[in-house]
């Protein structure tokens, strides 16, 4: 077993320091690295990129309709079959609230940043893509007695 002593106290101390030298190519190798991810903000995109990026539109357009479509299809396992339905619902938008909430203040803030003419093809493209999922939402919410109650929890995801 070792045994930490006091070495001021046992008198073995040196009076200096111990030193390190770093070798002067080691030196220009740190400063290339530093100055590269400076230089290229280490791959990752700036925040104003993320807003004004025509493909993290479409990203984020084609995960709001995968989890508009995952609401559809709970629908559609529980059709005519309505407190099933609700309490299905209810769990599905619970598993994916946050998500969803994610993916509204993205769109909230694109439109904060975005001008309206760059941002009606988005618009005009995440409305056509939209219209097969509400045809089938209505179809769907047919099915049940009181389709406005199943409607009303639809929405919180959908």
């Amino acid at each position: 077993m070792v045994e930490l002593v006091d070495t001021q106290v046992s008198g073995i101390c040196a009076r200096k320091g111990v030193g390190v030298r770093i070798p002067p190519f080691a030196l220009y190798i740190l400063s290339f690295v530093l100055m590269s991810s400076m230089s290229l903000g280490c791959g990752k995109k700036s925040e104003e990129d993320k807003y004004t990026s025509s493909s993290m539109h479409e990203k984020a357009a084609e995960r709001v309709n995968e989890i508009s479509e995952g609401a559809l299809d709970v629908l559609e396992q529980h059709a005519a079959k309505q407190d099933e339905a609700i309490a299905a619902l209810r769990k599905y938008s619970s598993e994916n609230l946050e998500e969803m909430l994610g993916l509204r203040r993205y769109f909230r803030i694109v439109r904060e940043r975005v001008s309206a003419a760059d941002i009606a093809p988005l618009d005009e493209k995440m409305k056509k893509d939209r219209e097969p999922l509400n045809v089938r939402a209505e179809t769907l919410l047919k099915t049940f007695d009181d389709h406005m109650a199943v409607r009303r929890v639809l929405q919180l995801i959908y």
